[in-house]
């Protein structure tokens, strides 16, 4: 038979292991700089916007940036148009913003595969140099 002791002995105990679990949860946590810039380009689509990742504290598999619900093209080669891609840890990418389709309310949600990691509004992000 459990006495008081034992259940008070339990009790101090559940608050130990969800700390050490949320502890754990936060410790992998993805986190990275999104930073947005105006500069124009022709390729891969007309822009006159882009949005920055970098620096990601870990590895970003198959990372997708969606503007609004529509997936946003990465700006790493001229003439191929191609909307995943891996960030190793520290690195970054562009994507850009079709041109027209800027709104200062628009939802930026940037995915790792199906796994969202973090939502934000356009507007909400930092305006930097190019």
């Amino acid at each position: 038979m459990m006495t008081l002791t034992d259940a008070l002995l339990a009790a101090s105990l559940i608050p130990l292991y969800v700390d050490l679990i949320l502890r754990w949860k936060e410790r992998h946590r993805i986190s990275f700089s999104l930073q947005r810039f105006s500069e124009e380009a022709k390729k891969p689509i007309e822009s006159n916007w882009g949005i920055r990742i970098l620096h990601p504290n870990g590895p970003l598999e198959k990372c997708m940036v969606f503007y609004d619900g529509a997936k946003l093209p990465w700006w790493d080669k001229e003439n191929e148009c191609y909307y995943e891609r891996f960030i190793p840890r520290g690195g970054g990418g562009n994507v850009r913003i079709p041109k027209g389709a800027e709104k200062e309310e628009a939802r930026i949600i940037v995915k790792d595969g199906k796994t969202t990691i973090l939502k934000r509004k356009f507007r909400e992000i930092p305006i930097v140099p190019r």
